[in-house]
Parts: C-alpha cells; sequence; structure tokens
C-alpha cells in the first residue's frame, strides 16, 4: 500500500487487512474492528489509505476501505464531506454485496445528506444479500448483510 497516510496507520490497515482475510474464514472479527478504529484515529491521514483501498479490484480491499472511511468520518468531522464523496461515487459502480455492507455502514456515519438517496436504494438493492436490513433500535447498529464483519461504530 503506497499512500500519503501516516506509517503508523498504514501499518494498522495492512494488519486489518490480514485480519480481514482471517476473519472471513473464523468469522471473528474483533481485531479487524479495533485496528480499524485506532487507524482512523490519524483522522486526514488515515484518509488516502482508505480512498486507495475502495479503488481496489479486491472486494476485501475495498470493503475495508469503507470501513475505514466510516470510521475516520466518525472520529473526524473535517474529513466527512471528501469520505461521503468517494463512498457515493463507490456506490455507483458497486456490485459485491460484502462492499455495499460496509458502504451502507460508512456513508451513515458521514452524516451528510448525500447518503440519504445512496441508503434508500441500498435497502432495496435488488441482488439477493445484497440489500441492507437494518436490525431493530434495541439490537443496535450495524446493519445486518452478513454475518460478523460490520463496521465499528464505536471504540472497541
Amino acid at each position: 500500500m503506497d499512500t500519503g497516510g501516516s506509517g503508523e496507520s498504514a501499518e494498522l490497515v495492512e494488519r486489518a487487512l490480514a485480519a480481514a482475510r482471517v476473519a472471513e474464514e473464523t468469522d471473528d472479527w474483533d481485531e479487524y474492528r479495533r485496528l480499524l478504529w485506532r487507524a482512523a484515529a490519524d483522522g486526514p491521514g488515515s484518509l488516502p489509505l482508505a480512498l486507495e483501498l475502495i479503488g481496489s479490484p479486491d472486494p476485501v480491499d475495498r470493503a475495508t476501505g469503507c470501513d475505514l472511511l466510516g470510521n475516520t468520518s466518525d472520529q473526524n468531522e473535517a474529513v466527512r464531506g471528501r469520505a461521503a464523496a468517494a463512498l457515493v461515487g463507490l456506490a455507483r459502480r458497486e456490485s459485491e454485496s460484502c462492499v455495499l455492507c460496509s458502504l451502507a455502514g460508512a456513508i451513515e456515519r458521514t452524516y451528510d445528506q448525500r447518503a440519504v438517496p445512496v441508503l434508500v436504494e441500498l435497502a432495496a438493492h435488488p441482488t439477493p444479500g445484497s440489500a441492507v436490513r437494518w436490525p431493530a433500535p434495541s439490537r443496535g447498529w450495524p446493519p445486518a448483510c452478513r454475518t460478523g464483519r460490520t463496521s465499528a461504530r464505536s471504540s472497541p
């Protein structure tokens, strides 16, 4: 990964990607969420990392990029507009259900009005397994698109 993010953030994201690949098999996403939350604390420094990831041909990378954008937006108001714009652009071309789920969680956390039409479209997505179904409020965030890989809403 060759980006403008800080060295520590880049290392955390690399470790999160490795954890994601393991968690795809084990369904244990705790380490993944913890690492991405820490990487996102870099704020504007983590934005280039996330933008590079959402441009990857690998859906695991793109989903991780979405999760990183969501965490970064949640922790750093200054990046929300750029994150929302990138996620809206990705939503126009994305078809992988795992990425769409992460995208839904991330764009909601930008608190940007551009998220609303994207979320409405994702809620009615025609691909089986891709429609985002939000749990009842008592069950909390995030959307239940697939087991485990939902982005971290709060610090672990």
